[in-house]
Protein backbone atom coordinates (compact mmCIF):
# COMPACT_ATOMS: atom_id res chain seq x y z
CA UNK A 1 0.00 0.00 0.00
CA UNK A 2 1.16 3.36 -0.57
CA UNK A 3 1.86 5.94 2.29
CA UNK A 4 0.33 9.22 1.99
CA UNK A 5 3.17 11.51 2.14
CA UNK A 6 2.68 13.91 5.19
CA UNK A 7 2.73 17.72 5.08
CA UNK A 8 6.08 18.41 5.42
CA UNK A 9 7.13 16.01 2.91
CA UNK A 10 4.90 17.77 0.42
CA UNK A 11 6.32 20.68 1.14
CA UNK A 12 9.60 19.37 0.02
CA UNK A 13 8.47 18.39 -3.16
CA UNK A 14 6.94 21.19 -4.19
CA UNK A 15 10.06 23.59 -2.78
CA UNK A 16 11.82 21.22 -4.90
CA UNK A 17 9.28 21.63 -8.07
CA UNK A 18 10.04 25.21 -7.62
CA UNK A 19 13.68 25.17 -7.34
CA UNK A 20 13.96 22.67 -10.83
CA UNK A 21 12.30 25.71 -12.34
CA UNK A 22 14.00 29.04 -11.06
CA UNK A 23 16.49 31.15 -12.53
CA UNK A 24 20.06 30.59 -11.08
CA UNK A 25 20.97 33.99 -11.08
CA UNK A 26 17.49 34.15 -8.67
CA UNK A 27 19.31 31.86 -6.19
CA UNK A 28 22.23 32.84 -3.24
CA UNK A 29 22.45 30.77 -0.91
CA UNK A 30 24.95 33.43 0.98
CA UNK A 31 22.40 35.88 1.58
CA UNK A 32 18.62 35.88 2.85
CA UNK A 33 17.63 38.69 0.13
CA UNK A 34 20.26 40.22 -2.34
CA UNK A 35 20.26 43.46 -3.76
CA UNK A 36 18.81 41.90 -7.36
CA UNK A 37 16.27 39.38 -5.29
CA UNK A 38 18.19 36.45 -5.59
CA UNK A 39 17.19 34.67 -2.31
CA UNK A 40 18.84 31.52 -0.55
CA UNK A 41 16.80 27.96 0.67
CA UNK A 42 14.97 29.73 4.23
CA UNK A 43 14.43 33.65 2.13
CA UNK A 44 12.23 31.37 -0.76
CA UNK A 45 10.38 29.49 1.57
CA UNK A 46 9.49 32.68 3.46
CA UNK A 47 8.67 34.83 0.67
CA UNK A 48 6.49 32.19 -1.06
CA UNK A 49 4.69 31.22 1.96
CA UNK A 50 4.43 35.24 2.75
CA UNK A 51 5.91 34.64 5.82
CA UNK A 52 8.16 38.25 5.80
CA UNK A 53 10.24 39.55 7.24
CA UNK A 54 13.11 36.61 7.63
CA UNK A 55 12.18 34.27 10.12
CA UNK A 56 14.77 31.42 9.97
CA UNK A 57 11.82 29.40 12.36
CA UNK A 58 9.28 29.25 10.37
CA UNK A 59 10.74 28.09 7.64
CA UNK A 60 12.12 25.02 9.22
CA UNK A 61 8.64 25.03 10.20
CA UNK A 62 7.00 24.45 6.98
CA UNK A 63 9.38 21.72 6.05
CA UNK A 64 9.35 20.07 9.80
CA UNK A 65 13.31 20.37 10.18
CA UNK A 66 14.78 20.30 13.79
CA UNK A 67 17.32 22.97 14.75
CA UNK A 68 20.52 20.55 13.29
CA UNK A 69 18.38 19.62 10.07
CA UNK A 70 17.23 23.62 9.23
CA UNK A 71 21.43 24.34 10.13
CA UNK A 72 22.74 22.24 7.62
CA UNK A 73 19.92 22.93 4.72
CA UNK A 74 19.72 26.52 5.14
CA UNK A 75 23.75 27.43 5.98
CA UNK A 76 25.75 29.02 3.50
CA UNK A 77 29.43 28.03 5.42
CA UNK A 78 29.10 24.26 4.24
CA UNK A 79 29.80 25.54 0.78
CA UNK A 80 33.74 26.25 1.21
CA UNK A 81 34.14 25.58 -2.40
CA UNK A 82 31.78 26.24 -4.38
CA UNK A 83 27.92 27.40 -4.45
CA UNK A 84 25.25 25.12 -4.89
CA UNK A 85 22.90 25.27 -7.68
CA UNK A 86 19.27 25.50 -7.90
CA UNK A 87 19.13 21.85 -9.32
CA UNK A 88 21.10 20.09 -6.34
CA UNK A 89 19.02 22.54 -4.25
CA UNK A 90 15.65 20.12 -5.86
CA UNK A 91 17.45 16.79 -5.41
CA UNK A 92 18.01 18.06 -1.80
CA UNK A 93 14.73 18.72 -1.41
CA UNK A 94 13.63 15.96 -2.76
CA UNK A 95 15.79 13.53 -0.78
CA UNK A 96 14.99 15.38 2.46
CA UNK A 97 11.09 14.36 1.52
CA UNK A 98 12.12 10.57 0.84
CA UNK A 99 14.11 10.61 3.87
CA UNK A 100 13.89 13.03 6.04
CA UNK A 101 17.45 13.86 5.82
CA UNK A 102 19.62 17.02 4.76
CA UNK A 103 22.02 15.50 2.52
CA UNK A 104 24.61 17.84 0.15
CA UNK A 105 26.48 15.07 -1.21
CA UNK A 106 24.27 13.41 -3.85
Amino acid sequence: MLKTPSKHEQHATKLAEFFETLDEDRYDQKHYQGSNGQRCICGWINYLTCHLPANRDAAADYLGLDYEQASSLFASHVFQYKEPTTKLVAKVLRHLAATGEVEWRL
